[in-house]
């Protein structure tokens, strides 16, 4: 009987490619099952898919996937990257509401209570939350000796790697539960691909003078576009594989306020 079984999954989330023990650094991506359940797919090479299994967030695919043998947290499944297809991408809110918002716990709080009664098995989750700033702490810019060691490993099927920039800065948000008038807030570091490659394409861009006016400008951007009166605001949260009780965030979902959720057709 194949260990392998095919789903599809709604695409949330995906972090910044890192390496990690393996001889091409990886992403961790999270989504959900047809049947509303949270799924952690690891580790993905995404930057040596082909241009066709390049998925974005908000999108249907369809892989091959297993249990994992080297993560404990019971949502995360290995794919068989050869498997990998885009089925649709989701643009309206309403059907992309649909099926992220059932998902939602009443706080970061009751999130964190629930992995400590039950270590391991509960390792995503979704809150709704109220903005309250972007910042950013500044990290080492070079990578570990034991990551440039796995950067330089090959084997003769291997790919030929590509460069990959470490991110300078840890790029961070600050929030409050909305559903939690007891909230003392929260900061958590964004691993969302999506914001970390923002800060390197603009990095690019001659009109900055420097990184922080860089970073000066995203947070501009994101308060006048995404983080403000107009929108709801969902975070997907995760915790880390080596650290079972640590949290970051893995994906965001800002739909318009009142955005009427889609009924399901079939």
């Amino acid at each position: 009987m194949s260990k392998w079984k095919k789903e599809e999954i709604f695409i949330v989330g995906k972090t910044y490619p890192v390496p990690e023990g393996h001889t091409l650094d990886t992403v961790c991506t999270g989504g959900i099952t047809r049947d509303g359940q949270w799924i952690r797919l690891w580790p993905i090479t995404y930057r040596y898919l082909g241009e066709d299994q390049r998925y974005r967030i908000y999108s249907w695919i369809e892989a091959k996937i297993t249990k994992s043998s080297k993560d404990p947290r019971h949502e995360t499944y290995s794919p068989r990257e050869d498997s990998i297809r885009i089925l649709e991408e989701i643009n309206d809110w309403g059907e992309k509401k649909r099926i992220i918002e059932p998902l939602a716990v009443n706080s970061f709080e009751e999130l964190i209570e629930m992995n400590k009664a039950e270590p391991m098995a509960i390792s995503m989750g979704l809150i709704e939350a109220e903005y309250l700033d972007f910042f950013w702490e500044e990290t080492e810019r070079d990578w570990s000796r034991e990551q440039l060691e796995v950067m330089s490993q090959k084997t003769m099927l291997s790919p030929e790697r590509k460069p990959l920039e470490k991110m300078p800065f840890k790029l961070k948000l600050r929030f409050r539960c909305k559903n939690n008038p007891l909230c003392e807030t929260h900061s958590r570091t964004i691993f969302c691909w999506e914001h970390n490659q923002t800060f390197r394409s603009w990095r690019r861009n001659k009109k900055y003078k420097d990184e922080i006016e860089v970073l000066e400008a995203m947070k501009e951007s994101f308060e006048g576009e995404l983080f403000n009166s107009s929108r709801d605001l969902y975070l997907e949260m995760g915790t880390l594989r080596n650290h079972p009780t640590t949290w970051i965030l893995g994906g965001m979902f800002y739909p318009p306020n009142n955005t009427a959720i889609q009924e399901k057709l079939f």
